[in-house]
């Protein structure tokens, strides 16, 4: 099977560090689904804002290791978040910045299978940080983006469409649709967008695996004077901040850590359940 993007994701994260592992963590968190001129159709969105969430799937087209071809546009580099689980290497901070070109998405590059076919270097289990980054669970399992075929779901909050979009050049790009809440790095490819519909998709009071047994609590975040002066929205920095975006190894409360958001760079430390910012500087 062969598919196309038909759009990249805009987002303040161009790296993987610090994204949220799920959707809709950091509800006030703001992008946009660019599409690719082909599907740059108002009649594709009809009816659309009728909803007020989406699904989105989409392409993990930038994790360490894991060179896939022909995600790539001449608009966004070649990327897309780690996401719930870390890499098989423990390597969650690395972000590929390769700049493919071309539209079919092909298997990575791995082992042969069976009858010659490609198959994707894959690993049966993974670690998720919600269980400390030392347990091991099945990658069916798992939300992890290390899997034989990269594709991502996340469920995104419609917030508008814009059918009048222009690009930095001020050529039209509409319609873009603007979400909140989503889990995805700065361009990422959308392979396909369907509607969220209550009665169908939501299942309340269902069992979530080791997620029910599991405590799980957010970080409080102390900014330095003078924050809100530096960043647009400070409290969705919060929130993204809150979730502790450290891998689930790492404890030393000396570390700093620097987190690349818009045009901003957030350095941080943890020390306890206290996440503190030590600095937020206007990356040039």
């Amino acid at each position: 099977m062969e598919i196309n993007p038909i759009a990249y994701f805009r987002s303040p994260f161009g790296e993987k560090f610090g994204i949220p592992r799920q959707a809709g963590l950091a509800p006030g968190l703001r992008g946009r689904v660019v599409f690719e001129p082909l599907y740059r159709s108002a009649d594709a969105l009809r009816g659309l804002s009728g909803f007020d969430y989406l699904w989105l799937l989409w392409g993990f087209s930038g994790n360490a290791g894991r060179q896939v071809e022909g995600l790539a546009s001449p608009d966004f580099p070649h990327q897309s978040p780690c996401h719930e689980e870390e890499a098989p290497t423990g390597d969650v901070e690395r972000s590929d910045r390769g700049s493919l070109r071309g539209t079919p998405l092909s298997p990575p590059r791995g082992r042969r299978g069976v009858e010659g076919e490609s198959a994707v270097a894959w690993k049966a289990t993974v670690r998720p940080p919600r269980l400390g980054g030392n347990e091991r669970v099945g990658v069916f399992a798992s939300r992890s983006p290390f899997r034989p075929n990269p594709l991502g779901l996340s469920s995104v909050r419609l917030e508008s469409i814009d059918y009048d979009a222009k690009g930095p050049d001020g050529k039209p790009l509409g319609p873009v649709i603007n979400v909140l809440g989503a889990d995805l790095m700065d361009g990422t490819p959308i392979y396909d967008i369907k509607p969220y519909i209550e009665y169908a998709d939501s299942h309340p009071g269902v069992r979530s695996g080791f997620v029910d047994t599991t405590v799980w609590e957010p970080l409080e975040v102390v900014f330095p004077a003078g924050a809100e002066s530096k960043v647009e929205d400070l409290d969705t920095l919060r929130d993204i901040l809150s979730l502790d975006p450290r891998p689930p190894y790492h404890d030393d409360p000396t570390k700093e850590y620097t987190m690349s958001y818009g045009r901003r760079e957030i350095r941080f430390r943890v020390e306890g359940q206290v996440l503190i910012v030590n600095d937020i500087l206007v990356i040039i």
